[in-house]
């Protein structure tokens, strides 16, 4: 008969030497400093950083086994400093002190470690999901050796599965089958042996048994996996590390990535919000004006969000997360806003012309100029030392037409409406360059005076029908009349 559980089946199962020890082979493998610290029954203070579920607890009692030291465990969420000095201060010999979650300490709680770990009286072993570099004190890292864990591998958690049903077996007097869910509880775990252990527990407590054989079926997995939630979680590293991988998936145009972090936040509990402003940036920041629609979609459907709610604003996310990852892309507008203010920072106290100044200096020569005037002169904005400066660059072929249709109706609007002045400059362009008419384009002339290139052709015209120049093939203009 199917015996129920006294403990969680991962503290049954949790591994009491190295053999049994799952994944970190770059840890635990002969010749490493762990090894090494085992062989000869040492141990000396070190932090293990890594994602939950990776043995460092296991790894930390194992050392302490090993090395015959006394040994108590806290965890940082509920410890304080006066935990840590009933510790040090009735202990006659070299004790072990592990403390889960470190990096929940708080700076004073931190410092109140460091006599005792100075003076060899603890040994302080401690874990930490967050890295050490943010979390612990400059004083208590350099008193520490900081050692990685990474995540185990697919062939890892399933080998550590195996070993887990033994033992199971052996505990449950059953015969257990579950070839049929073994890659999906691999798949689901993440990575996570613990989780790994929790989801073939979870298993075994659904499963039916049968004359003292018990199969394990994706319906039983199913039963319990509607239940599960993704190894995505709101701490502070996966937030900001989840978050980063979207928004480059953003700019690197892979649609397939950014829907895949996009749902994995959500499963996770973020909210679509948060997701959302992420998005706003990216609008700004990746696509740009290469397609100005992408903010206009973007904050549409941030609006739709609010108003719709989840579930059903996924499908709003999902929209604006499309069509920001398959626009154009261009970070001119990004590069641009940091030219600009890179400038100001450079040369600060510099003169704002006084013709653009809300009370301008009546004595002063130069006068503001109304733009939108037909034919007003063209005046410069920018203060005189800076004159030269450019800090929009267009970095895509939209920037590029935008800008160019921008300036090819300046010079339109810009361009003197006495049309015998313009007449007479391009009469002088044409006596001063003679001697080089050959191949003259237009274009050249339009160039040279900032006279539209209709305008200059009209007159070309004009004067070919005056008999004073004549206008060749290949565009070769020749003076009959000077």
């Amino acid at each position: 008969m199917k015996k129920n559980l006294e403990k969680p089946l991962a503290e049954i199962c949790r591994p009491l030497n190295l053999n049994d020890f799952a994944g970190q082979k770059k840890l635990v493998s002969p010749g490493t400093f762990l090894w090494n610290l085992l062989e000869n029954h040492k141990l000396t203070s070190i932090v293990f950083w890594g994602p939950p579920g990776t043995g460092k607890t296991t790894l930390a009692r194992i050392l302490c086994k090993e090395a015959n030291i006394e040994f108590t465990e806290l965890s940082a969420v509920v410890s304080g400093v006066g935990d840590i000095k009933k510790i040090a201060m009735n202990t006659q010999r070299v004790h072990g002190l592990f403390i889960d979650e470190i990096h929940r300490f708080s700076k004073t709680q931190q410092d109140a470690l460091l006599p005792w770990v100075e003076k060899g009286k603890l040994i302080l072993l401690g874990a930490t999901t967050e890295n050490p570099v943010f979390s612990l004190t400059s004083a208590l890292k350099s008193r520490l050796r900081v050692i990685k864990f990474e995540k185990p591998t697919d062939d890892e958690v399933r080998a550590y599965l195996k070993k887990s049903l033994e033992i199971l077996e052996g505990y449950s007097g059953c015969e257990i089958d579950f070839k049929e869910v073994l890659d999906s509880i691999v798949n689901s775990s993440g990575g996570d042996l613990r989780k790994a252990i929790l989801l073939l527990e979870d298993c075994y407590t659904v499963s039916n048994e049968n004359e003292g054989k018990i199969t394990i079926t994706m319906n039983d997995f199913k039963k319990i996996s509607e239940m599960v939630v993704g190894n995505y979680e709101l701490k502070k590293s996966d937030h900001f590390d989840c978050a980063s991988a979207f928004q480059k998936s953003i700019r690197g145009s892979d649609v397939n990535a950014a829907l895949y972090y996009m749902a994995r936040m959500l499963e996770g509990g973020e909210p679509p919000e948060f997701i959302m402003r992420r998005l706003l940036v990216c609008s700004c920041e990746d696509v740009g004006m290469a397609d100005p629609m992408a903010l206009v979609i973007t904050q549409n459907c941030f609006n739709a969000i609010r108003e719709v709610g989840m579930p059903e604003g996924r499908i709003i996310l999902a929209n604006a997360v499309i069509y920001n990852a398959t626009a154009l892309k261009s970070n001119a507008v990004y590069t641009a806003c940091d030219n600009a203010i890179d400038t100001v920072r450079k040369v600060p106290e510099t003169l704002i012309p006084e013709y653009l100044k809300s009370i301008p200096d009546k004595r002063s020569e130069e006068k503001y100029i109304y733009p939108h005037v037909r034919g007003s002169k063209k005046i410069s904005y920018l203060p005189r030392v800076l004159s030269k400066e450019v800090f929009y660059n267009p970095s895509s072929q939209p920037e590029v037409d935008r800008l160019k249709k921008l300036e090819q109706w300046q010079r339109h609007h810009h361009t003197s409406t006495d049309l015998n002045n313009l007449r007479e400059r391009v009469q002088q362009w044409i006596l001063e360059n003679s001697e080089n008419l050959e191949n003259v384009h237009t274009s050249d002339i339009s160039d040279s005076l900032g006279i539209p290139r209709d305008i200059v052709y009209r007159i070309l015209l004009d004067l070919e029908n005056e008999g004073k120049i004549k206008i060749h093939t290949k565009a070769t203009i020749e003076i009959l009349i000077s």
